[in-house]
């Protein structure tokens, strides 16, 4: 795994791109990935619900109930 990630890492550095690891949030992944000299980066993610309304509503019921 290590031999694959370094040829990874060195193939995009020979063409001038951007290697991403993927990341995680376990700490012991994010330790790996920084070890080949990996930054930490924000990323977003966006959903959209396509579900019934009566499914909205109680998912949005259990979501205000769960902050409390």
């Amino acid at each position: 795994m290590y031999a694959l990630i370094h040829q990874g890492i060195q193939l995009a550095f020979e063409s001038n791109r951007t290697f991403d690891f993927g990341g995680s949030r376990a700490e012991g992944v994010r330790k790996f990935n920084r070890c080949f000299g990996g930054k930490d980066q924000q990323y977003f993610g966006y959903s959209w619900n396509d579900g019934p309304i009566w499914y909205k509503a109680l998912k949005a019921l259990k979501n205000k109930w769960k902050k409390k």
